[in-house]
């Protein structure tokens, strides 16, 4: 009877302790699982033609002989390693045009949930700047 009762007391506090490891490892392992889905969803819609084509346009704005001889903009390359979710929503990552990180812009890319259409706000360095002014002027 006593063997009974310590083998029973035993199996009841591992099962508390099982028990209350999952009550622990539950939140952690469901914010990793949310953070996951997060990174996902913005690495697809950074990669979606969608967007490149958004970014293409922006690009021609300010180079409007980009992407063709005689155009300062023949390139861009997106750097994923700077994305980040934006606190005022959307989503914050960098180009770089002809692969040179000091002609860099800083894109904010947000969607109107309204239209379903995304936009780019964007900050130009000072180089890119100087690219496209020396290319106005002559």
């Amino acid at each position: 009877m006593a063997d009974k009762k310590k083998k029973k007391s035993f199996l009841n506090r591992w099962g508390l302790l099982i028990f209350y490891i999952g009550m622990l490892l539950l939140p952690i392992g469901t914010h990793i699982w949310r953070h996951w889905q997060i990174e996902t969803e913005i690495n697809r819609t950074l990669h979606s033609t969608e967007v490149h084509q958004l970014i293409e346009k922006q690009l021609k704005r300010e180079d409007p002989k980009a992407f063709q001889t005689g155009g300062k903009i023949q390139s861009y390359t997106i750097n994923y390693d700077s994305k980040k979710i934006n606190p005022m929503g959307g989503i914050m990552f960098e180009l770089y045009v002809n692969g040179d990180k000091e002609l860099s812009i800083s894109e904010i890319l947000t969607k109107n949930t309204a239209t379903n259409e995304y936009s780019l706000i964007s900050s130009v360095s000072k180089k890119i700047q100087e690219l496209v002014e020396d290319d106005k002027s002559e």
